[in-house]
């Protein structure tokens, strides 16, 4: 049952890949207002990637621009058999350039892996009620009940945040997804939990979504 903890990741960022106009929306951010990391965190993702998240400092982070998914892991203790399912799952992140990262010791250890995963695309516009639309059709897709959709503001950015529940072999997963603009593009950060107190620690994670520190 480990190898089944990267499916859910693959299956949305799959949706979305797909359906660009589905996760799209554009507004402005100014480069320069980036939030202070919460005590705890450090933040990763750079200019290849297009979007910076600041995670607890005990989750394991991978740059997909450049990071080899399956060196990385077996770093930190994921077992052989997990490492083939990990490695055919992230492949569309990894054409993304995308960032992710999840809970270290639930990956050696638990049979599903809190975790986070972020990209960007180009997009034109930004129109929260269209955009909320077109997710939750994305969500009827893998058969996942969206609970909340809404506006909400990072700092002074404008993005979307929905949060979802859909089962996946038998174990309830539960997440929170934002649609945040930056310039021209729109970045998706989805995170991913079988635990039920990861709510607050979602919305602090989300709070750190901005465009990646200048070199």
């Amino acid at each position: 049952m480990r190898v089944r903890r990267f499916a859910l990741t693959a299956t949305l960022l799959t949706l979305c890949l797909v359906t660009g106009t589905a996760c799209s929306g554009s507004g402005s951010a100014r480069e320069g207002a980036l939030p202070p990391d919460p005590p705890g965190f450090k933040r990763f993702g750079g200019p290849a990637n297009g979007v910076s998240v600041a995670v607890p400092e005990t989750w394991t982070t991978l740059d997909l621009s450049q990071d080899d998914p399956e060196s990385v892991l077996a770093g930190v203790g994921v077992s052989d058999r997990a490492l083939e399912q990990v490695g055919r799952n992230l492949r569309p992140l990894v054409s993304a350039k995308a960032i992710w990262a999840a809970e270290t010791e639930a990956l050696k250890n638990a049979p599903f892996a809190t975790n986070l995963n972020g990209f960007c695309q180009p997009s034109s516009g930004f129109a929260a009620d269209t955009l909320i639309a077109k997710a939750r059709e994305q969500f009827d897709r893998i058969n996942a009940e969206v609970s909340e959709a809404a506006e909400t503001h990072i700092g002074r950015i404008r993005a979307v945040r929905l949060v979802y529940t859909v089962t996946t072999g038998g174990r309830k997963i539960t997440g929170t997804q934002y649609h945040v603009p930056f310039g021209r593009r729109t970045c998706v950060v989805t995170l991913s939990t079988d635990r039920d107190d990861m709510r607050e620690l979602f919305d602090r994670i989300g709070q750190t979504i901005a465009p990646p520190r200048p070199a």
